[in-house]
């Protein structure tokens, strides 16, 4: 029989239980009414015996989230980072990207990492690390590299090797492709 789980608040007042026989027949037959036992009543007979005589394991406070959080849902892949405007009891409201409004229920948020921030959120790319061809990096030596098919040397580097470089930490920026800017007028 494996362990329960409870709150914080319940393994506290469980805590407070020295006579097992009599806290269990308490619980089967009476309300906890005082307030430092009351979360208690939210248990089952089962779920009290077994904290009582085998154990339990506290569980994770939720994490506290506030308007303008970056979070991700983990039961969705690839996720944007959403920044929230709103919530509920069980729900954060937000946008991803400039305007796409979306809900996830608070169980299912964990706050994005910075490095998710800049990826996701920042560049706009669908996970970290994803570089695409025609970006410039620059490593850190401050020498700037267009992302290729293939390495050529001072002139491309190919992806594999553009993820081994950020792995390392031996990039110090990027410029996304997708942020290129033509100069109008004519070309050669």
């Amino acid at each position: 029989m494996e362990k329960v789980k409870l709150t914080k608040e319940q393994a506290d007042a469980i805590e407070n239980r020295s006579d097992v026989e009599s806290a269990l027949n308490y619980h089967a037959t009476t309300k906890w009414t005082d307030k430092r036992n009351e979360s208690l009543n939210r248990l089952t007979l089962e779920q009290f015996a077994r904290a009582l005589l085998i154990g339990y394991e506290i569980e994770p406070e939720q994490p506290k989230f506030q308007l303008g959080s970056e979070v991700i849902d983990v039961n969705s892949k690839n996720c944007p980072v959403i920044t929230v405007t709103n919530q509920d009891g069980k729900h954060l409201y937000g946008y991803w990207g400039s305007h796409i409004t979306t809900c996830v229920q608070k169980k299912n948020a964990r706050f994005a990492t910075p490095e998710e921030i800049f990826w996701k959120k920042t560049l706009g790319r669908d996970e970290v690390g994803a570089f695409h061809y025609g970006d410039i990096v620059v490593t850190d030596l401050n020498v700037p590299i267009k992302v290729g098919e293939y390495d050529v040397p001072g002139r491309l580097i190919g992806l594999e090797r553009t993820l081994k470089f950020y792995r390392n930490k031996s990039l110090n920026g990027i410029y996304p492709a997708e942020s290129f800017k033509a100069i109008p007028g004519d070309s050669k």
